[in-house]
């Protein structure tokens, strides 16, 4: 007998939205049309200069389960999920793009396998501007994590946020977002340190790449060896602001590794501090032995 939709946990969406009224209303119906009924949709709009506030609004008129909020002033990418998410009730929270497509089922399969964890994530598929499959995925150079060690995160960010559904209680040290922090890698990080991870191999999310996304900088964009470095360093120092980080001795001593390198053009021990644990630094990835030891050239070599 199928469950009442009142004995449901209630599932958060979050929704940020700025300048996205080209994709958005294609977003939104695959938002209400989800098949796990027990929803709200969180929207806070960025201060949008196109029609993206009344597209909204209509769509709030129309289903009450839609909260709406405008802000005043630009808050930026990563804050305005940091509002949004502090708005949220449910038991359970997702965050969507404003311009993706959700599979109908996305929430009901999340929710049916999440179980214990703190986090679940999946695959999202890669389309271009008008909704064409480019031939990617979320996880082509990444491995299925599941588990709870923070160590997995520090080069790479496995986890991509539009592909997630998380508890709640997570967020009790979530906040506040550090700046010039990306918002999923931070909640990969916290979701590794005070729970678990799990995942689905399921393309759930059709990701919309187009010249108007809004993304972060990736130590992987930053050309010199000094400003991955300095990149490095400064979420170093973010891992080791998490209250009651595991592996506290091991982000501490990889930090000052970091720092020592900056003032050489050739840093051994920070070399062989990477090849020693590249068991954990690169447990996500897919690349072979040869490509580790090239990416952990381009942190200690001027390449």
């Amino acid at each position: 007998m199928k469950q009442p939709v009142d004995d449901l946990p209630l599932v958060s969406i979050a929704l940020c939205t700025y300048n996205g009224a080209m994709f958005l209303e294609q977003q939104l119906e695959s938002l209400v049309n989800q098949t796990y009924q027990h929803i709200e949709i969180v929207v806070v709009d960025d201060c949008s200069t196109d029609n993206t506030v009344q597209i909204l609004q209509c769509y709030a008129k129309q289903y009450s389960y839609i909260r709406l909020f405008v802000n005043e002033e630009n808050l930026g990418l990563s804050k305005n999920f940091e509002k949004a998410l502090s708005l949220c009730v449910g038991e359970f929270i997702a965050i969507s793009d404003q311009d993706d497509v959700w599979e109908k089922d996305k929430i009901a399969v999340l929710m049916d396998r999440i179980g214990d964890h703190t986090l679940i994530y999946a695959k999202s598929a890669i389309i271009d501007e008008h909704g064409i499959s480019i031939h990617k995925t979320s996880m082509d150079h990444s491995r299925p994590c599941y588990g709870s060690d923070p160590r997995w995160i520090t080069l790479i960010n496995f986890i991509w946020g539009h592909t997630t559904l998380f508890k709640r209680t997570l967020l009790s040290t979530y906040f506040p977002l550090p700046p010039d922090t990306s918002y999923d890698h931070y909640l990969g990080l916290h979701a590794l340190n005070y729970g678990s991870v799990t995942y689905i191999d399921r393309i759930l999310v059709q990701h919309r790449r187009h010249q108007g996304n809004a993304t972060h900088p990736s130590l992987s964009k930053v050309k010199s060896k000094r400003g991955r470095l300095n990149e490095l360093e400064q979420w170093l120092d973010v891992i080791l602001s998490v209250p009651d980080i595991r592996y506290h001795s091991f982000f501490q001593q990889m930090r000052n590794k970091v720092n020592h390198a900056k003032t050489k053009s050739f840093s051994l021990k920070l070399f062989l501090f990477l090849m020693r644990n590249r068991h954990v630094l690169y447990y996500a990835s897919t690349k072979n032995f040869f490509s580790k030891v090239n990416s952990m050239r381009k942190l200690v070599l001027d390449i």
